[in-house]
């Protein structure tokens, strides 16, 4: 009997640490809400103005989804209600990509069609006065036809990236980088000092995104006709990557954690299996991060209050309906340790940021041909 009754105590004891265990788990795991919004069909680019009021960028689609319209506003989360900001002029029949935030200021890069060619758009905006400024004179008029894809402002002057078509002798246009420099006094082309693998010739180079820390210095990547490309600029100078190993593909975004740089991307080595990529800068080698998705593309980087790595990935899914692209994120204290916290097909993010103790994403939901934008948020981190 007394056997019995040990066994039993155990078995209860054992069902109760499972109970708390799966209760703690419950109430200190993340939790997201998902918002969708009908004024954008994808959300590329995302800023924290505060607790309650996000900066959003992106597109809507017109015409049966075949006319994008850039549209960019403020997002607020205490009644779920967004402002557009009345720029649809400066992005009419093209996309807004990339949003920075000064504390006053938002800068907003993108592109849009003048009589049927795509040229490079860049808008300022004074939140506190409404108003609104043209700033795609800025841009030389070597670089007009293109798009600008990265704006970030470095706590001193913004940096915005992008790429321009250009006609070499053969009359067959190509893209190049460019960087400018932008402050109150001017701008200055920062494009000439690139390092040479940004400006491989008759191919197509593009600065897709860049990130700026509290030491002064930037992180500018890419790609260009075959390869990755990376360069961090600190005090006027460029220090490019080295990879040291067959690193065809592309990175699309880039971030410093625990005293390091982290990029992520596309591994395009075997074209028809492109490979989610993600790698971290020590002095000026990328050693890449072995994930276990193995086919996909990071989309974004960034880290939470309690300074944890967030790496979202687009994957594809096996559904009912067949292959469909979706999300994962992954999360840890360690990069070589990343777990997976949020796995959803048809919902693609775009870009990761963190603000207190939430985590917030933004891109799109896809149902058949149709697109909507979303906001991702999660809690408890």
């Amino acid at each position: 009997m007394n056997v019995k009754l040990v066994f039993v105590s155990i078995v209860i004891s054992l069902i109760l640490i499972v109970i708390i265990y799966s209760a703690y788990a419950y109430f200190t795991s993340p939790k997201y809400v998902i918002i969708k919004l009908n004024n954008f069909s994808k959300i590329y680019s995302i800023e924290v103005i505060n607790n309650k009021e996000l900066l959003l960028g992106g597109v809507y689609f017109l015409n049966n989804n075949t006319i994008p319209q850039g549209v960019a506003g403020i997002y607020f989360l205490n009644n779920n209600t967004f402002l557009p900001f009345n720029i649809s002029n400066y992005f009419k029949e093209g996309y807004i990509y990339s949003l920075g935030y000064n504390g006053t200021f938002v800068m907003i890069g993108g592109s849009t069609r003048i009589n049927g060619t795509l040229h490079s758009s860049l808008v300022g905006i004074n939140i506190l006065t409404g108003e609104i400024y043209n700033l795609s004179k800025i841009i030389p008029s070597f670089y007009t036809l293109g798009q600008v894809f990265a704006i970030d402002w470095t706590g001193k002057y913004w940096l915005i990236g992008g790429n321009a078509y250009i006609y070499g002798i053969s009359q067959s246009p190509f893209l190049i980088p460019f960087l400018l420099k932008v402050n109150s006094t001017g701008f200055h082309d920062l494009s000439p000092d690139l390092p040479s693998d940004f400006k491989v010739q008759g191919g197509a180079s593009t600065i897709y995104y860049i990130y700026s820390n509290n030491n002064s210095s930037s992180i500018i990547v890419g790609g260009n006709a075959v390869n990755m490309t990376a360069t961090i600029l600190m005090n006027s100078k460029f220090t490019n990557i080295s990879f040291n190993f067959l690193h065809l593909g592309v990175l699309l975004t880039a971030y410093y954690w625990n005293g390091n740089w982290i990029i992520g991307g596309e591994n395009l080595t075997n074209p028809d299996n492109p490979e989610p990529f993600l790698a971290i800068i020590n002095r000026t080698q990328a050693y890449p991060i072995n994930l276990e998705y193995k086919l996909g593309i990071v989309t974004s980087i960034t880290s939470t209050s309690s300074n944890s790595l967030l790496v979202s990935l687009r994957v594809p899914f096996i559904t009912s309906n067949g292959t469909a692209y979706g999300t994962v994120i992954l999360y840890g204290d360690k990069i070589n340790n990343l777990k997976s916290i949020f796995s959803k097909p048809y919902i693609v993010i775009e870009e990761l940021t963190s603000f207190q103790n939430e985590a917030l994403g933004v891109g799109y939901y896809q149902q058949g041909n149709n697109f909507t934008g979303i906001i991702l948020i999660f809690k408890n981190f």
